[in-house]
């Protein structure tokens, strides 16, 4: 199970202005024109022919720099080295004289590199006021053959100059050779879908491998590779991300085009692959401040094609609004069929007051004797999500300890009868242990009890998984951590979070908070209450918490005045506002 998270990696800098970083892997569409004079380096200075001309060597902080014109190159007969000893903090680099440019228009950047240490590469703006600003672009991994860097520049307003400088930033050698710096042509992709190119169909004839309107953005040193793929949703073309190490992000972005205040869209897209991704906004206001905005996660499908889907309500005083579709996790991923839609404003367009959900997973015997009892004392009720195939088995509960929990009033919901990945499982498989499960538990409970809820093993599905449930249950819960709003209600996706031994009371109280604050739905997700390890035939490992932990949860809870209800009611209570 994933949680959304997305990451920001900057660079190493002191005592200067940084810009937040604009970050483009591959090539943008670019003009021929080389701005960098020299950028093969073949071209000695007139007054110093051991130095390149309109190249300048510059270090700072605490180290010991040494710089070289080398007689030989990636595609000529000349390059530079840079070499760092004795490394404390700080950089040092060779920077080309710096060079007009257009603010508001897009630059690419390239250079052929070899370096045994992780480089990076930085633009330094000279704004109209005299002043200057930094910007990091990306980090480079170790390379002992030429390689090439890319990195797209989006100029800010107010700059009038830039150069571009990779450097080294630990004991190692860096050699540079071949660097380019073209304007980029404009090429305007039509709107497809709501989105430019959310088809991903057009590119621009300076870089047909590319798709128009979209961008490459990546953070953390690891390598990532970005393909504009043939193997498609619909039609020809789609976006694809192959990275090599959990944690570092990488993305493709676009713009929402003139996104209305206070309007409420859905966005959807298809994707499929080994890794988990997910989607958030990076919102900018009329006063210039930002703000990221995080939709759903969904699990990787086993390459399957599978449906997102989730809503949002841009703020009333939004300028404008960056779409980022990403993954920080260790594998491939495909995207295709971007679409934003309009969808009908919701009056009042918050619910009236704020809720929560307690639902538990797996029916462990320690949910029983450490969750069950707990919420029994406070007066709380809760979901229990429970596989027939491990009721009464060792660490899991007996039938009676699941009829006392559905005595007490809590809801029973369905978890499949193997607790297996439906991922993993076709259709005519679901569809049985789904009505397994179910009518297992009815055996237990009663032919008239209802099982109406669900929630996937693992937080795994696809789209496909989720229409078959939906024929046989009447939600769905996920474990991706955001909370139900109003305008995101989905009995679909009901959206779950998950507890941790890692969550803290701190932080437990915050998500309470916002709930309040946003009059949301919190859906809270146990695996476990107890000190022992958790039963590996769970599967859950990793995610048991302390029955102190959970009191004291539940004591909060209990405290903050908000209502508490089973996802089924709650569901009910909500879709009726």
């Amino acid at each position: 199970m994933k949680q959304h998270i997305y990451k920001r990696a900057l660079g190493f800098i002191s005592a200067l202005v940084l810009l937040m970083p604009t970050l483009f892997a591959l090539p943008a569409r670019a003009d021929t024109t080389n701005l960098v004079s020299n950028g093969d380096f073949e071209t000695a200075n007139t007054t110093d022919p051991l130095q390149p001309a309109g190249w300048f060597q510059d270090n700072w902080g605490t180290n010991t720099p040494t710089f070289s014109y080398l007689n030989e190159g990636h595609g000529g007969t000349h390059a530079v080295r840079t070499t760092l000893t004795n490394y404390q903090d700080g950089d040092a680099k060779w920077i080309f004289n710096a060079v007009p440019v257009t603010a508001g228009t897009s630059y690419d950047y390239t250079d052929w590199y070899r370096a045994n240490a992780v480089t990076n590469v930085w633009v330094r703006y000279e704004m109209q006021d005299g002043t200057v600003q930094f910007q990091w672009l990306k980090s480079d991994v170790a390379a002992t053959d030429w390689a090439q860097t890319t990195a797209a520049i989006a100029v800010p307003a107010n700059v009038q100059r830039m150069s571009v400088f990779h450097v080294l930033n630990a004991n190692g050698q860096l050699d540079m050779d071949d660097v380019s710096l073209t304007q980029e042509v404009p090429c305007t992709p039509t709107l497809q879908n709501g989105l430019p190119n959310g088809g991903f169909e057009q590119s621009c004839p300076a870089n047909p491998n590319m798709p128009a309107g979209w961008q490459t953005q990546t953070y953390g040193p690891d390598p990532v590779s970005f393909t504009y793929s043939a193997d498609a949703h619909s039609g020809t073309h789609a976006a694809n991300i192959t990275t090599t190490s959990a944690n570092d992000e990488a993305s493709w972005i676009t713009t929402i085009q003139s996104p209305v205040a206070n309007q409420r869209y859905q966005l959807s897209f298809w994707q499929k692959g080994t890794v988990y991704s997910y989607a958030y906004l990076t919102e900018t206001m009329t006063d210039n401040s930002t703000k990221d905005v995080s939709l759903m996660s969904v699990p990787a499908t086993n390459n399957v094609w599978s449906q997102y889907k989730d809503e949002f309500i841009a703020p009333s005083a939004i300028q404008s609004i960056k779409l980022v579709l990403a993954t920080s996790g260790q594998g491939t991923v495909t995207f295709d069929d971007v679409s934003l839609q309009n969808l009908t404003n919701q009056v009042p367009p918050s619910f009236a007051s704020p809720m929560v959900s307690v639902t538990l997973d797996d029916g462990l015997a320690s949910e029983y004797t450490n969750g069950e009892a707990t919420l029994n004392a406070d007066g709380m009720t809760g979901t229990f999500y429970v596989n027939g195939d491990t009721l009464g088995k060792s660490g899991y509960m007996t039938n009676a300890q699941l009829k006392k929990t559905a005595a007490d009033g809590n809801e029973i919901g369905s978890h499949l009868y193997h607790h297996s990945d439906m991922v993993q499982l076709d259709t005519p498989t679901i569809i049985s242990e789904l009505t397994g499960n179910k009518t297992d538990l009815q055996n237990i409970l009663g032919s008239g009890f209802a099982i109406n809820s669900f929630a996937s093993p693992y937080g795994s599905y696809t789209s496909g998984d989720i229409d078959t449930v939906m024929q046989y249950q009447q939600s769905h819960r996920n474990t991706d951590g955001e909370l139900n709003t109003k305008a995101n209600l989905d009995p679909r996706q009901i959206h779950g979070r998950l507890v941790t031994p890692d969550t803290t009371q701190a932080e437990f109280n915050s998500w309470l908070a916002d709930a309040q604050a946003q009059h949301a739905w919190l859906v809270l997700v146990y695996h476990g209450i107890t000190t022992a390890q958790q039963d590996p035939q769970s599967g859950e490992a990793g995610y048991t918490i302390t029955p102190t932990a959970f009191t004291n949860q539940m004591t909060a809870l209990k405290n903050s005045g908000i209502t508490v209800l089973p996802v089924g009611t709650a569901l009910t209570a909500l879709q009726g506002q």
